[in-house]
């Protein structure tokens, strides 16, 4: 696959900040680990950022669209104003976005499921209240298949003591990538690399062209 992960925040935007956590910090370190390893396992990636840069929301989304990425992952950490709200969440673009509802909920129930992580939102993913730039910037659902996770709540004082652990950053980039290569296999994006598909009658070398 191409993939696209996009660490949230950057540059003069810091993110949320709690119990000591800078936002922009702890998603590059993550949206790092997953690269890694989707790298590891034959993807191919691309990032938005790969240091402390700033850059537009709508950029993000339509970088990953221009780059002609399969899967696009906005990778973020949440706060809140309820000291007692914690654990993960996902959104994608609307109801239209099926492939991005997927994605979204492949990724949210591992991190429910392996971290402990209740649902913030009380589901696994849903459209988001605002229309968040960073999905608004492509045709998500007819180009690629896009949403947004928020891995756990820096407000919470649990999920900024587990973020505080030293497997942390480990066990969220697994979930991720476990969970973009669930969503890929119903997509049928993967294929072993050298196979040659057919594709609207033509045949298809599976090599990535990034």
């Amino acid at each position: 696959m191409k993939v696209c992960i996009d660490p949230g925040h950057g540059g003069s935007d810091s993110g949320a900040v709690a119990n000591g956590i800078t936002e922009k910090a702890i998603n590059l370190q993550v949206a790092s680990a997953v690269c890694e390893l989707l790298e590891q396992r034959g993807h191919v990636v691309r990032m938005t950022r790969a240091n402390d840069k700033g850059m537009g929301l709508t950029y993000r989304g339509r970088f990953s669209v221009a780059t002609n990425a399969d899967v696009f992952v906005s990778i973020h950490h949440d706060c809140s104003g309820n000291p007692k709200a914690r654990g993960c969440s996902a959104f994608y673009y609307n109801e239209s976005c099926v492939n991005g509802k997927n994605l979204a909920t492949q990724i949210t129930t591992r991190l429910h499921r392996e971290l402990k992580l209740p649902y913030a939102y009380g589901t696994p993913a849903r459209v988001h209240w605002v229309s968040l730039g960073v999905l608004r910037g492509g045709s998500n659902w007819r180009h690629t298949t896009a949403c947004l996770v928020e891995c756990s709540m820096l407000s919470s004082k649990a999920d900024a003591a587990l973020i505080g652990t030293s497997g942390y950053v480990a066990q969220v980039a697994e979930c991720i990538v476990d969970g973009i290569e669930a969503h890929a296999a119903t997509e049928g994006l993967l294929v072993a690399p050298g196979v040659t598909v057919t594709v609207s009658g033509a045949k298809v070398d599976c090599k990535p062209t990034w």
